[in-house]
């Protein structure tokens, strides 16, 4: 299987309009979709379904162009529903064509060049009051508006190539006119032009050394939203960090689809690819959560920990030694007072701790879609959704690759060699936009963000310990009890897992923490069972304070701290029997970036003085 690149040049006539889900200037009813620069652009979503509009209308009219089952693998459908409206498959079909967003490359007008509409009262024959509609129209009529994408493909077949690149061009000529408002003579279509790139196969720059951990660098080409979450019924926000699991998840349809494998396969011995020991090793791969910095930065962003306060208008200060409630003088001039976490902070608050914690400026942009009803060409009731992703202009996300579940050190070499050679085009498909990523491989150990301390005797305990990502540590049984107290039953549960964890080696002492409940989809999705066990996440941030165990001694406990430090917590053991060690029905393993934590000091400023007052 080869990857292909169409360059797609849409030429139209002006005016255009796509409306951006952005608010515009002040007195602008309907802005002008933009890239992030301020180009207009058709997002390529809009081209996308345009295409497959005009597919399904020219179906049986000529042997280029696909029928409905072609059409959705190559444009991809949604999840199958049984008759009574339930999912009965799960797993969505992913398209082989990627769609980037497609830009003007003509001059445009002024910034918010306007034009205006007015509706007319049928019975007066004047115009209706409030009816008055302020478009901003980057191109004016008849200009020559020039839009330029690209649609990548992976061909499974050679002779796959033309046939599409034609059904492509075909399609997009059928297509009258592109934006809104065409029925009025908006974006009408003149010409079409297309080019065939084929990738060139060749392998990242990179030189492993045989160390345990690899600093994995990625570079977007445009903006993300990973991981979001629902804030309202429709509208989603994009985290600002990768997990682990996304990158990996992305690396596995890449290797599917170059080895032309159904991407229900797993990867694993004996599957049939151009990287089998890659596959052999997949799931011994340990991906963490990608950290934005900015562009060639070394330094990774902080997660902030819950322990941070902020009192008398000093601070940062961090407060985990102290698992009683305190009060903290700032300074001589300051009274002390109730110290403000979290919760209670101000945007003045937490914009200093994101500077203290090394967060770059990080950007955000909205985009609104829905469904179109193919017959009356109008929006389908309940299928719009708004979501938020981080603008990646000027941004790395670093993350690491973990080898150390690879004994071996040839086929750590051989694993890491192929790895490059799957990534040297880049790592696309990542998250709802569908993001392609520009991979570097650094020789950067996980040692080495941890302060490298190897040889140093064991910090004086309590040893406070920071969450980096979520983690799996509390049973969601035990909190479905009847008349269950909760906060007793997660310091049981943190206790219980430092415990077992540790092979009774460390003692948990106290902890700043915060849970969630999480499940749905990823619950249901590979459980057969029927089964319905959602999960209890502590999230990031939460520090967990702990100490040697009774008889114990100080180097042996630091031990294990150091280890969970360079591989990450383990599943617990009540977790391995409910949900099993497994990607399918467990996505919150180590392997996928959760459960890492750090022991090295949040960089915070020291109070003149903590009382307790308990």
């Amino acid at each position: 299987m080869s990857t292909i690149r169409y360059r797609v040049q849409l030429v139209l006539a002006g005016p255009v309009l796509t409306r951006s889900s952005v608010p515009g200037a002040p007195g602008i009813d309907t802005p002008a979709a933009r890239d992030t620069d301020g180009t207009p652009m058709l997002p390529g979503t809009l081209v996308k379904g345009r295409l497959a509009e005009a597919w399904r209308e020219l179906e049986g009219c000529a042997p280029q162009i696909p029928e409905e089952a072609e059409r959705n693998a190559w444009l991809g459908a949604p999840s199958e529903r049984s008759a009574a409206g339930a999912r009965s498959r799960l797993e969505p079909l992913r398209g082989l064509l990627r769609f980037s967003d497609f830009r003007a490359t003509s001059s445009a007008r002024s910034a918010y060049p306007t034009s205006t509409r007015v509706r007319i009262d049928p019975a007066l024959g004047s115009v209706r009051r409030g009816a008055l509609l302020c478009l901003e129209t980057p191109f004016a009529a008849g200009d020559k508006a020039v839009f330029e994408g690209h649609i990548d493909f992976d061909a499974p077949h050679a002779s796959d190539i033309d046939r599409v690149g034609t059904a492509i061009e075909v399609g997009l000529r059928f297509v009258p006119g592109f934006g809104g408002l065409t029925s009025i003579g908006f974006g009408r279509t003149r010409d079409v032009e297309i080019a065939v790139e084929r990738a060139t196969r060749g392998t990242l720059p990179f030189e492993y050394d045989g160390v345990s951990h690899v600093r994995l660098r990625l570079r977007f080409d445009r903006p993300i939203c990973v991981d979001s979450r629902r804030v309202a019924r429709n509208l989603f926000e994009g985290a600002e960090v990768v997990p682990g699991g996304v990158v990996r998840g992305a690396l596995a349809a890449l290797v599917q689809r170059r080895s032309g494998l159904p991407a229900s396969t797993a990867l694993e011995a004996g599957v049939k690819s151009p990287w089998p020991d890659l596959c052999a090793g997949f799931d011994r791969l340990r991906l963490t959560h990608a950290f934005p910095s900015g562009h060639g930065a070394t330094a990774i962003a902080r997660t902030l920990p819950l322990s941070l306060a902020f009192a008398g208008g000093g601070g940062p200060f961090d407060l985990a030694a102290h698992g009683r409630a305190v009060l903290v003088q700032a300074n001589k001039a300051a009274p002390p007072e109730a110290p403000r976490f979290a919760p209670d902070w101000k945007e003045t608050d937490r914009s200093a701790a994101r500077e203290k914690g090394g967060w770059p400026d990080l950007h955000r942009t909205i985009r609104t879609r829905t469904a179109i009803d193919p017959d009356r060409r109008r929006a389908l009731t309940g299928q719009l959704f708004t979501y938020e992703s981080i603008v990646a202009d000027g941004i790395d996300w670093i993350g690491t690759l973990d080898l150390s579940d690879i004994a071996d050190a040839a086929m750590r070499r051989v694993v890491v060699s192929q790895l490059c050679e799957a990534l040297a085009d880049g790592l696309p498909g990542v998250g709802k936009t569908k993001a392609h990523a520009t991979v570097q491989l650094e020789a950067q150990g996980q040692l080495e963000a941890q302060g490298d301390d190897r040889g140093a005797p064991a910090p004086v305990a309590p040893w406070a310990l920071t969450l980096e990502t979520p983690a799996l540590l509390c049973d969601p049984r035990l909190l479905s009890k009847p008349g269950a107290d909760e906060v007793s039953v997660l310091a049981e549960a943190h206790q219980t897992f430092i415990d077992e964890a540790s092979e009774h080696r460390l003692r948990f002492s106290h902890a700043f923490a915060t849970q969630r409940l999480t499940g749905g989809y990823l619950a249901r999705r590979h459980h057969s069972s029927g089964a319905y066990n959602p999960y209890i996440l502590t999230n990031a941030g939460s520090v967990l304070v702990v100490t040697p165990a009774d008889g114990v001694s100080p180097i042996d406990a630091w031990s294990v701290v150091r280890r969970w430090a360079q591989q990450g917590l383990p599943l617990p053991r009540w977790a391995v029997q409910l949900y099993r060690d497994d990607w399918r029905t467990c996505p919150y393993r180590r392997q996928d970036g959760f459960g890492a934590l750090t022991y090295v000091p949040f960089p915070s400023a020291s109070p003149k003085g903590v009382l307790d007052v308990s």
